[in-house]
C-alpha cells in the first residue's frame, strides 16, 4: 500500500517533469542536432498532453480520491510508461525503439484509465439504482448491507429534534 501511496504524488510530478526532461535531456545529454531539437519541441507538448489526460482520468475515479492511492493495474501501465519516456531522450541506438514503445505504453495506459474509470462509474451507478428500486419497493427503508455499503434498516421511524444547548432540556417530538 506504501508504494501505491507513494507514486500517487509522483504521478502528478510526472506530468510536468518528464515532458520537461524531454526537452532538456539532449541539450545537458550534448548530443543534440537540429533535427533532435525541432523534434523534442514537438513531442514535449505531446507528451505533457498525454500524460495530463491520462492523469487527470485516473485521479477522477472515486477510488483514487479515497485511499489517496493508484491501484496496481495503475503501477503496472504508468510506471513502464514514465521509464520509457525518461529513456527515449537519452541518446542510445534504441532511441527508435524506445520512441515506439513510450507510444505503445502510453496508449496503453490511456486505456487502462479509461477503462478502470468506466467499471468504477457503472458499478457505482448499478449500486446507486439498486439503492433506489429497494427504497421504491419498501417506502424508504434502507436496504441491507450490500459490499461495504448500507447498514440493516432504521429501527425506529421516529425522527427526534434536539434544540441547541441551553435553549431547553426536552427534545421536540
Amino acid at each position: 500500500m506504501w508504494l501505491r501511496k507513494l507514486l500517487l504524488p509522483v504521478m502528478i510530478g510526472a506530468t510536468v517533469a518528464l515532458p520537461l526532461w524531454v526537452l532538456i535531456a539532449p541539450g545537458l545529454l550534448g548530443e543534440v542536432s537540429g533535427w533532435d531539437a525541432v523534434s523534442m519541441l514537438l513531442l514535449a507538448p505531446l507528451a505533457f498532453v498525454a500524460l495530463l489526460v491520462t492523469h487527470l482520468l485516473t485521479g477522477a475515479r472515486r477510488s483514487v480520491r479515497e485511499q489517496r492511492a493508484l491501484a496496481w493495474r495503475d503501477l503496472a501501465s504508468l510506471v513502464p510508461w514514465w521509464v520509457a519516456i525518461a529513456v527515449f531522450p537519452v541518446p542510445t541506438p534504441f532511441n527508435g525503439i524506445a520512441w515506439a514503445l513510450s507510444i505503445l505504453l502510453g496508449v496503453v495506459a490511456l486505456a487502462n484509465a479509461v477503462t478502470q474509470l468506466v467499471r468504477e462509474t457503472r458499478r457505482r451507478f448499478e449500486e446507486a439504482v439498486t439503492t433506489i428500486q429497494y427504497q421504491a419497493q419498501h417506502q424508504g427503508q434502507m436496504p441491507p448491507r450490500q459490499a461495504g455499503h448500507w447498514d440493516a434498516t432504521p429501527s425506529s421511524p421516529r425522527v427526534v429534534i434536539l434544540p441547541p444547548q441551553g435553549q431547553g432540556d426536552a427534545p421536540l417530538h
